[in-house]
């Protein structure tokens, strides 16, 4: 089994090489002016410049260099940022998608591939020539942001695509329908959306391209709920639901249950601005009663025969494991610290980090330490308190060490097996409230 899962790092460490190295060969594509940068053999390569993107942790330039460079390799930082600001930032979103397509993930759930949507805010060196991502402070000091929409597999671990805006929530369903039409992600998969995503433009997009999706949404008694017009029942519920889209105002008027106004000034690709013609717009709903009496509530166009109501119950709770993910991006692999004060800088190291974070997913999903852990306590003759998982914090800095060379695929396997946590399901604690402030009493001394 050892020498399966070496094998598999090997693997794993040739498709990186093998994605780098199909960028390079082509790397007039990539670059700012295709006649001269990168065209003659200099000591910083565009390979090493990816390289050394992927691998960096959150320290200095120089630090990294002295880290990843064989001895008598090295090279000047100033060397080092002339050659990165050559490099698009689309060549590492294609290093990323070729890696992808190499590891072929295969965790499905009833035949489908859970692609979650979410997106986070992340910050950035402060930038005065940025002014879309300068964030206004009430103290003066004004910082910089950067939100972040990426498509996550939630059931391999993988980030597929993801799609930079100015750090506005109102921008994610634009990001979205961009990153489904690239499709950077396999064809049966179902794309998961928290309820900021609810938009008829959005419905209607997917079910123009004809991309499955679950988007959970206001429940049927909010006041600015899409479900609102409908009479819905106040319980469980399995239905398909049609509303008309609409720019006359005379049809609009005539049963506002069924047509929904579209103005002329909202973009709706379906109805031109000064078309006459509807557009007829169905969806399935599901409304599910939780364990502490509340209800979720779910739009889709997955029939009853794709997923019936009880895998519909199931399938959206998938979709916390990019926040969880989001936690390793930011604090574990470093995306919050930067050693870029440019925009196309900071880019490319966001999109390393997402290929940093899918390798040492890949690798550390291959790794069954639940099996190895249970066969330790039969040795030691104890019970398993807890199921266990690899230590996500540590296996990254043990994978980097073994992409840098540091250590061999032995080494690596053993240190992912000894470093576990347990799986604790269900654990919850009660919010910590912040002390309040004691107010003096109006006590007078006598």
């Amino acid at each position: 089994m050892i020498r399966q899962i070496a094998v598999h790092l090997i693997c794993l460490e040739l498709a990186l090489e093998k994605a780098i190295e199909m960028v390079t060969d082509s790397i007039s594509c990539y670059v700012v002016d295709p006649v001269s940068h990168m065209t003659r053999k200099r000591k910083v390569p565009a390979d090493r410049v990816i390289k050394l993107l992927i691998l960096k942790q959150g320290k200095s330039i120089r630090a990294e260099i002295c880290e990843q460079m064989p001895e008598g390799e090295e090279f000047q930082v100033s060397a080092f940022c002339m050659q990165r600001y050559k490099i698009k930032h689309e060549a590492i979103i294609r290093v990323l998608n070729l890696f992808n397509r190499m590891v072929k993930p295969k965790r499905t759930f009833n035949g489908y591939y859970l692609i979650s949507c979410d997106g986070s805010d992340v910050n950035i060196p402060f930038m005065k020539d940025e002014p879309d991502f300068i964030i206004e402070n009430k103290t003066g000091r004004d910082y910089c942001q950067i939100h972040l929409n990426a498509l996550y597999d939630c059931m391999n671990g993988i980030y597929y695509d993801a799609e930079m805006t100015a750090p506005n929530k109102k921008m994610e369903t634009g990001a979205l329908m961009i990153m489904t039409g690239r499709q950077y992600f396999p064809k049966n998969s179902i794309i998961i959306c928290d309820r900021g995503y609810v938009s008829y433009k959005l419905i209607a997009d997917f079910n123009e391209k004809k991309q499955k999706f679950v988007i959970r949404c206001k429940d049927i008694d909010a006041k600015t709920s899409i479900l609102r017009r409908f009479d819905l029942p106040d319980s469980e519920f399995d239905k398909t639901v049609s509303v008309t889209m609409t720019r006359s105002n005379v049809h609009y008027n005539s049963d506002r249950k069924k047509y929904a106004l579209v103005n002329s000034n909202i973009d709706f690709p379906q109805i031109e601005s000064w078309s006459a013609e509807d557009y007829e717009l169905s969806y399935r709903v599901v409304r599910v009663k939780l364990d502490d009496e509340s209800y979720e509530t779910l739009i889709a166009n997955l029939s009853e025969e794709e997923m019936p109501f009880d895998n519909m119950k199931e399938l959206y709770h998938f979709r916390w494991n990019q926040e969880q993910s989001y936690l390793h991006l930011k604090h574990h692999l470093g995306m919050i610290y930067f050693n870029a004060k440019k925009l196309e800088g900071v880019l490319q190291e966001i999109y390393s980090s997402l290929i940093m974070f899918n390798i040492a997913s890949v690798i550390t999903n291959g790794i069954d330490v639940r099996s190895i852990s249970a066969e330790k306590h039969a040795q030691n003759k104890k019970k398993e308190a807890h199921e266990v998982k690899a230590n996500f914090a540590l296996a990254i800095t043990n994978i980097r060490l073994f992409l840098k060379g540091r250590i061999s695929e032995s080494g690596l396997i053993d240190r992912i097996k000894k470093y576990v946590i347990p799986i604790r399901p269900g654990r919850s604690f009660p919010r910590k409230m912040k002390p309040q402030s004691l107010k003096p009493l109006n006590i007078r001394l006598s």
